[in-house]
């Protein structure tokens, strides 16, 4: 099999190059290539991903204008080092998927594909990079993890935790979260989003971030009524879920017909709309985090109790989810037509400092290191032992 003396970064979506972007940047071009998982057969696999990639790298980054996909390269080749976030896995026809193919008959939903990963079969090396602030603490991470890598970068005490109490003798390394450690001052962020939406200079800036899920009609169609009404009063953005355009198609149509300022700027960083905001609402999933790991002031919307519960994504009321953990520690509201509320939750000085409080509980302060540096360092030790 033939040894790529290179860096793979593996990659899903295209959010994933906004989420490796702050360390691949670090590394020489020539060493980086990105290996795009073609192989995924799930609910999350779309033809038109690879594309998107395509198209971002060549605007944003074009020095590291290097991609293949995993189909093209698996059983050939290997590289010193992969880096991967493990959060797909490719889907592959075995003897065991063959006998599930007979059992879809009676169970619907039964996957006739078995999920496998393979970062170690592309790598001699393979370093896990933490892609996500919300973590399910019943599950993560994933057994089979302990076969497929050697290095864990983390970003939070409880990932770190977690990895070291179901693999003890895995190397774990604090990097932060490199997505959101930019170094671009918070006040350039607000000059640039009031530019490029005309916002008023008077105006507090509210970002609404919504995590994926599916919604009946009548309770999207209410959302975006309330997000109306509160954009006449502040300068409003609303980001909606990247997935929700192929998993939530009506959702995603509803607010674009919608007269909400929209960005669908898929290869924006979320911490530059998260820095630029006064206040972030959401309901909940990785913003949440990600909000307190910025100190930015946070309320929840909670729509979830105007929906049938049987209908909810379990993940929305999941216990073991770090942001259900924390959501009864921030403010909610139901409905976001209460504007004196959200004035109150604005001006709440008390809540900046709870905000820092929770940061400081969950995230990693200080004693990090680069991710870069651990990637350099494990890729020429792979290629001093040839």
């Amino acid at each position: 099999m033939k040894k790529i003396n290179q860096i793979a970064f593996y990659l899903n979506h295209s959010r994933d190059i906004v989420m490796f972007a702050n360390t691949f940047t670090k590394i020489n071009s020539n060493l980086v290539i990105f290996l795009f998982n073609d192989l995924y057969k799930g609910e999350d696999f779309n033809k038109k991903e690879y594309n998107r990639i395509r198209k971002l790298i060549s605007l944003k980054f074009p020095k590291y204008n290097k991609i293949t996909k995993i189909s093209k390269i698996y059983k050939r080749c290997k590289f010193n080092v992969l880096v991967s976030a493990g959060n797909l896995p490719i889907s592959k026809i075995s003897f065991k998927s063959f006998l599930k193919f007979f059992l879809k008959f009676f169970f619907k939903n039964l996957s006739v594909y078995e999920n496998k990963f393979i970062e170690k079969e592309l790598s001699y090396k393979t370093i896990w990079y933490t892609n996500n602030l919300d973590r399910n603490i019943k599950y993560f991470p994933i057994s089979k993890w302990e076969k497929v890598f050697d290095v864990y970068l983390t970003s939070s005490t409880i990932e770190r935790a977690l990895i070291k109490k179901k693999f003890p003798f895995k190397k774990i390394y604090n990097i932060g979260f490199p997505k959101l450690d930019g170094k671009i001052a918070e006040i350039l962020y607000k000059k640039r989003i009031i530019n490029e939406f005309k916002f008023n200079l008077k105006k507090k800036i509210i970002v609404y971030l919504p995590t994926l899920s599916r919604q009946k009609t009548t309770i999207i169609k209410n959302n975006i009524s309330e997000l109306e009404k509160l954009s006449s009063h502040f300068n409003l953005i609303v980001r909606p879920h990247p997935k929700d355009k192929d998993l939530n198609k009506e959702k995603y149509d509803l607010f674009k017909k919608s007269k909400l300022k929209l960005d669908l700027n898929n290869g924006r960083n979320t911490s530059e709309l998260i820095s630029a905001s006064d206040l972030i609402i959401t309901d909940g999933g990785s913003t949440l985090l990600e909000s307190i790991y910025l100190k930015k002031k946070l309320l929840i919307h909670s729509w979830q109790n105007k929906e049938d519960f049987k209908y909810l994504d379990k993940r929305l009321t999941d216990k073991n989810r770090l942001d259900v953990i924390i959501r009864s520690d921030v403010p909610s509201k139901e409905n976001l037509n209460d504007i004196n509320y959200i004035k109150k939750v604005l001006n709440n000085k008390l809540l900046s400092e709870k905000i820092k409080k929770i940061r400081s509980k969950y995230f990693v302060e200080n004693n990090k290191v680069l991710a870069e540096s651990v990637i350099k360092k494990n890729f020429k030790n792979e290629k001093l032992l040839g």
